[in-house]
């Protein structure tokens, strides 16, 4: 893709949730979201800083991205496509697992990690 060619709206998906029971959430492509049937935040989540500012959540720091394949069938040149979909670093591999068994459409089979390791989900 070239450069500074935009990629479309974004939305704030609740990915887990973090050991004190908050929220963890991705800033992922909407076009993405749709794919997978994830359900995205109706209102954008915000929290408030030391100055009592408050600030829009778009997501987490230290974001690595994963990659999910689209549909089953590999492509006439034998490559499969991918949708490439942002993760907070603290999401371990278990958790994403059981973030995208909860697709509601294009059920993936494995997810292919930042270090081009697959993991099956289930």
């Amino acid at each position: 893709m070239p450069k500074g060619v935009p990629l479309g709206p974004r939305v704030t998906v609740a990915v887990g949730k973090r050991k004190d029971g908050k929220a963890i959430y991705s800033y992922m492509l909407e076009k993405n979201a749709k794919l997978f049937g994830f359900s995205t935040e109706k209102k954008t989540p915000t929290r408030k800083s030391k100055k009592g500012i408050i600030i829009p959540i778009r997501g987490s720091k230290g974001t690595k991205h994963i990659k999910i394949p689209i549909g089953d069938k590999k492509t006439t040149k034998g490559s499969q496509k991918y949708a490439q979909v942002p993760m907070p670093g603290s999401m371990t591999i278990p958790k994403i697992s059981a973030f995208l068994s909860k697709a509601t459409k294009n059920k993936p089979k494995y997810f292919v990690s930042d270090d081009g390791i697959q993991h099956p989900i289930g």
